[in-house]
């Protein structure tokens, strides 16, 4: 093997091997989660039952009110949208955010652990810095992020 070759392996960086999904785990393999947006939480469990033909069927409940069968597309579409949230790049230490308050904080609820995911300010234009179960040197789009906290907060329309 060429020398070069070894210095660019032993010269990579962490974000250059990882996983960049935020939290790439689909909403019928966990068991609920919750969502706080400020003052606004949303709770949400999963649950199955068996069907009318023998399959198991997926029942979702939104802060206790069990959503219709006719919702679920509407109500699984802000999973969905944090669910292809990805780290963009890594966040530099000299970047001094106006507030530490999250802008939206997720816990996940899985088999046999949580998963908590807070997105901060972070420059205050074109990203947010996510900090995942204590790890927070990554960095996602703003936009992204905005797009997601809309669409969490429609769910509080659903009736």
């Amino acid at each position: 093997m060429a020398a070069s070759d070894v210095e660019n392996m032993l010269g990579a960086d962490a974000y250059t091997y990882m996983d960049r999904c935020v939290y790439s785990t689909l909403a019928t393999d966990i068991k609920g989660y919750d969502v706080t947006i400020g003052n606004k939480k949303i709770s949400v469990t999963h649950t199955t039952e068996p069907g009318e033909d023998g399959k198991d069927k997926n029942v979702w409940t939104l802060n206790g009110k069990t959503v219709s069968d006719s919702q679920e597309q509407e109500f699984l579409s802000p999973y969905s949208k944090a669910f292809l949230l990805e780290f963009t790049s890594e966040a530099k230490d000299d970047v001094k955010p106006e507030s530490s308050k999250p802008l939206m904080t997720i816990v996940y609820h899985e088999e046999t652990r949580d998963v908590t995911v807070k997105y901060l300010p972070y420059d205050g234009t074109n990203f947010y810095r996510v900090d995942k179960d204590g790890m927070d040197y990554f960095l996602v789009d703003k936009r992204s992020v905005d797009d997601v906290v809309s669409a969490f907060e429609s769910l509080l329309d659903l009736k």
